[in-house]
């Protein structure tokens, strides 16, 4: 008759909770609030996610991480988002209203400036207050599709069907 193996006996340690412990856990805590501060206000000054992972000092998959897991970072990512678009939108404003000024060369000088205004600009910001002026292309689809197929001669004189649309 065989015999079952003793089963090795698994000791726990209780968490270690000395000032020690507990001080560096606080600090890291608190270490981690600042990074995801300092990445929201980056994000918020420049709606670039890129941007505010590098201020914040962390890796995307962390500010991720945060976002997936904590429902406020989530909401507050969202709202700086918003605010650094909105930055965006009052900057476009700016250029195509007011213009940017750019120097003017003469061999190799600046002798002057002149003022540049972006139409580019202008019209998608008209676009986007102005529904009427929007590209409202929409294509819809009623589930026929018609082929058409026509027959060329190639050279050596076979017929082959091409579709068209």
């Amino acid at each position: 008759m065989k015999t079952q193996p003793k089963k090795k006996k698994i000791v726990r340690k209780p968490p270690n909770f000395s000032p020690a412990t507990l001080a560096k856990k606080a600090a890291r805590e608190i270490e981690l609030e600042e990074k995801k501060r300092i990445f929201i206000k980056t994000l918020a000054e420049t709606a670039k996610v890129a941007a505010a992972v590098e201020a914040g000092g962390l890796s995307h998959v962390s500010f991720y991480t945060f976002r997936e897991k904590d429902p406020v970072f989530a909401k507050l990512w969202d709202e700086a988002v918003d605010v650094g678009c909105d930055k965006l939108v009052d900057e476009a404003t700016r250029r195509a209203h007011d213009g940017v000024l750019e120097p003017v060369f003469y061999k190799g000088e600046v002798v002057g400036e002149i003022r540049k205004y972006s139409d580019n600009l202008l019209m998608f910001l008209i676009k986007k207050i102005r529904p009427e002026y929007r590209d409202n292309s929409k294509q819809t689809h009623d589930g026929n599709v018609d082929v058409t197929f026509r027959w060329r001669t190639d050279n050596d004189g076979d017929n082959n069907p091409v579709s068209t649309p």
